[in-house]
């Protein structure tokens, strides 16, 4: 078989070529308002808590009224210490009812270095990992306050919008 890349772009070629384009950029997010399940663990026992706690989320996800988008979070907000904690949850126009055993969230307008995931989801840390890597290649200092947009119900969806919050300053 012969191709003719005379007429490619330099994308296309590196495409065709197999080479993995990893492209981050900085983005400014608005606020917005998420409704879901706050998970607080230390690192031992983090990973069987976000298990436990996306299986009932996604028993009652429904139960959340107000609903924007079809797609979940897992935002990292924090971590103290050896305490970790992460909210499973959907975007709301509001907080007018909020299921018992959940909590509401405004997530602050900020700065973020921005990465579209596309893999399977156990690779998603790795991806982190390249961001924050970016981060230091390009004197950005970040926080430890994390977006992961992309998760729904039948677990296949393999793109991911990733957000690591910039500081206001660079290093």
């Amino acid at each position: 078989m012969r191709i003719v890349v005379s007429h490619l772009g330099l994308r296309e070629l590196l495409l065709l070529m197999g080479v993995y384009m990893m492209v981050m950029k900085i983005v400014s997010k608005n606020s917005f308002k998420v409704v879901g399940i706050l998970v607080e663990s230390d690192w031992r026992n983090i990973h069987k808590k976000m298990r436990e706690a996306w299986s009932v989320f996604k028993e009652r996800v429904e139960e959340i009224k107000e609903r924007k988008g079809d797609y979940y979070f897992d935002i990292s907000l924090a971590m103290e210490e050896d305490l970790f904690r992460q909210l499973i949850c959907v975007e709301v126009s509001n907080f007018n009812d909020i299921p018992v055993g959940m909590t509401g969230k405004v997530i602050p307008a900020a700065n973020y270095i921005y990465y579209q995931h596309k893999g399977p989801v156990e690779n998603i840390a790795e991806s982190f990992g390249k961001i924050y890597q970016w981060a230091e290649e390009n004197a950005y200092s970040t926080d430890d306050f994390k977006i992961d947009y992309g998760y729904s119900d039948d677990d296949i969806g393999e793109v991911h919008d990733l957000y690591l919050r910039v500081k206001d300053e660079k290093i």
